[in-house]
């Protein structure tokens, strides 16, 4: 797959990330707010994706309940980072964090 290809295929799943999930400006410890998806890319870096996997999972469970947004969110990004083309690579994982944090401000601003 071509670097561009891999961009296009970032954003649309960053888009369809925040089809059921809403993106806020502000919130709680349970909502996915900006601050949250920054903590999540620097869990993403410098570490293996098995490592990263295990302490997002904490981090979520430590600060949600039941079925809550951020673990709605936590779902969809493992279930997309088993698939291709992120496939554990975590360059390219956290690549598709940052599209998330992109969409996600632009989203809360009412700007997509």
């Amino acid at each position: 797959m071509s670097s561009e290809s891999i961009q296009h295929f970032f954003y649309e799943k960053a888009l369809e990330m925040w089809e059921e999930i809403p993106a806020k400006e502000n919130g709680s410890e349970r909502d996915v707010t900006k601050t949250f998806l920054r903590k999540i890319l620097n869990l993403a870096t410098g570490r293996e994706y098995e490592e990263f996997k295990l302490r997002l999972a904490y981090h979520v469970a430590r600060n949600s309940k039941d079925e809550d947004d951020v673990i709605k969110f936590y779902r969809k990004l493992v279930d997309l980072a088993e698939k291709v083309p992120i496939n554990k690579d975590m360059n390219k994982l956290r690549n598709f964090i940052e599209y998330l944090i992109m969409s996600h401000i632009a989203k809360a601003k009412k700007m997509m």
